[in-house]
This record gives C-alpha cells, sequence and structure tokens, in this order.
C-alpha cells in the first residue's frame, strides 16, 4: 500500500508491503539525478524516474518498492519543500487496463489527500501532455496554503503525480516537466 505523508510541509512516500520496511534510497538511487541550477531554480534530471522539471532548489531524492495484490512497484520521489514542489514516478510491474486510470488517479488524488492533511477543493478528470490525468487543488487553510495536483499515466505501467505550492513554483515545475525516454 502506498501512503503519501506530509510531515512538517515535506511530502514523502511510505510503502508498506508484507515482508519488508520502506527502503531508503541507496547512495546510487540517490545520486543518479543530474542538477543544473540557475538564478532561481534547479533543473533537476532524474534518471531511474526518467524525468526532468524545474524546483525551486536541489530536491532530496527517495526510491521506495512495494507491492500490492499480484503487482509490485517501484516509486521514485524527488521533493523540495517551501515552496512545496513534488514530482513522483511510479513503475508497475504489470499493465493496467486502460479502463482502470480513472479510478486509480481517483484513488492517487484521494490518497494523498487523507494522508497529507490536505483539503480536496476541486477534482476534476483532465489530460497532461495528452496523457488521461486528475488534476486537483488542494488547501490547507490553518496555513493558508494551496497546492495543485496532476496524477497522469504515462503508459500502462507508469505513473506520475506532480505536487506543486500555487504560483510560480507549480506553474514552473507543470511547465518544465519532460517524460524522457527509457
Amino acid at each position: 500500500m502506498i501512503s503519501l505523508i506530509l510531515a512538517g510541509d515535506i511530502v514523502t512516500a511510505v510503502v508498506k508491503s508484507s515482508d519488508s520496511a520502506p527502503h531508503h534510497a541507496t547512495d546510487q538511487e540517490a545520486s543518479s539525478g543530474v542538477v543544473e541550477e540557475s538564478s532561481n531554480a534547479v533543473t533537476y534530471t532524474d534518471d531511474i524516474g526518467h524525468f526532468r522539471a524545474r524546483f525551486p532548489r536541489q530536491p532530496v531524492v527517495s526510491a521506495q518498492p512495494g507491492s500490492f495484490g499480484p503487482i509490485s512497484f517501484r516509486i521514485r520521489l524527488a521533493v523540495t519543500r517551501e515552496p512545496l514542489a513534488e514530482v513522483e514516478w511510479a513503475s508497475l510491474s504489470q499493465a493496467l487496463p486502460a479502463d482502470a486510470f480513472d479510478l486509480t488517479l481517483r484513488s492517487a488524488v484521494d490518497g494523498f489527500t487523507s494522508a497529507s492533511g490536505f483539503t480536496l477543493d476541486q477534482s476534476k478528470v483532465t489530460t497532461f501532455q495528452g496523457h488521461p490525468a486528475q488534476e486537483a487543488r488542494l488547501s490547507r487553510r490553518t496555513a493558508g496554503l494551496r497546492i495543485t495536483m496532476i496524477a497522469f499515466f504515462y503508459d500502462a505501467k507508469t505513473m506520475y503525480l506532480l505536487v506543486g505550492a500555487d504560483g510560480q513554483t507549480w506553474n514552473d515545475l507543470k511547465s518544465s516537466f519532460v517524460v524522457l525516454p527509457s
């Protein structure tokens, strides 16, 4: 089971499987990204997660394996805080049928919402870069924080989740995100 948890405004993925504790990135996994810095942002390229995106600063990267029923998966998470920006890559061992995408994407939004302490303000089915997606706007009124997230399937075995603080952080993350060839 995947749980996304927000603690101290840092989003982390916790994977619970029947036979193992959460996995922490090895040095090789953590160092697989390439960072290009500019005056007000960092472009991070993740070779394992096959993506490139602009973050406010160098993200903290972690990796998690897990399983749910007959499907095993790998998760790669790149996160910054203050302001919040996150890209999550999930690689599944088996392809999901296309008719399961909408339910799976809604479940990803619902799981993030319940685990993070945010309130779901709006959610809609959409596309992102031509792929089936679920977009949501969430808030944490006590902190005055609003975020936007998009969960989408790149293909039947690969899902991405983008989360960012509303405004320039979200705009930069969303406009710069690119899936790289594997």
